[in-house]
């Protein structure tokens, strides 16, 4: 059940075994080891037994729970200590605390350790500047749906059809080869220019956009 040496037996335990038996004491003790050792609950067919086992049972849950979080303060003392001697960034205590529960519950707590103190590959500052600007750029294109609803929750004059329509048959670039990174951007645009659509030459009538806004390409 855990990696503890024992268990702990308070002095008001006395108390309660005033009316037992030696022979109820001594499976009491084995089923306190027991359950600390492996985890097991055992089966009393003796009321009174199982009432005092509930008891105990909480008792050595919570010394347990203290054990464990006491174990994983070292431990992240230790994390600590080899993060700054491998000049590797540290999750906060905060941080650590939230995730400790799961790891000291797995049988693997220290080759997870382990492999949070792998050394991780370090990029060049220009690569690593490159590496965020092209995640927080990621277009995800959106659906008719998405910009429907956009457009009405601004009452939009944009035809979402339309936008969306024109887009598509660019593959999300405009008619200068700028790739959209922020389509309710282009919505706006849109209607700065007064486009809603109906003049569009994705309706098939061959006229073009000429707004001065309809192009610009979005940051």
């Amino acid at each position: 059940m855990a990696e503890r040496s024992g268990i702990m037996v308070y002095f008001d335990l006395l108390d309660a075994l005033e009316d037992y038996s030696k022979q109820e004491i001594g499976e009491l003790f084995l089923a306190m080891l027991e359950y600390g050792l492996t985890g097991v609950i055992p089966d009393f067919e003796d009321r009174a037994m199982r009432t005092l086992w509930k008891t105990t049972q909480q008792k050595i849950d919570r010394d347990n729970v203290h054990f464990k979080k006491k174990t994983a303060g070292r431990r992240y003392a230790t994390y600590c200590r080899e993060c700054d001697r491998k000049n590797i960034e540290r999750l906060s205590r905060e941080e650590w605390e939230e995730t400790v529960d799961q790891m000291i519950s797995n049988d693997n707590f220290d080759t997870q350790l382990q492999l949070q103190l792998q050394p991780q590959p370090q990029l060049q500052p220009q690569k690593q500047l490159q590496s965020q600007l092209h995640k927080k750029k990621r277009f995800v294109p959106p659906t008719l749906e998405q910009i429907e609803e956009y457009c009405k929750s601004r009452n939009s004059s944009v035809n979402p059809k339309a936008f969306y329509d024109y887009y598509i048959a660019g593959n999300w670039h405009d008619s200068k080869g700028h790739p959209v990174r922020n389509w309710k951007q282009k919505i706006i645009t849109w209607e700065k220019g007064g486009n809603n659509g109906g003049n569009q030459s994705i309706l098939g009538n061959g006229s073009q956009n000429t707004s001065r806004f309809a192009d610009l390409p979005d940051y």
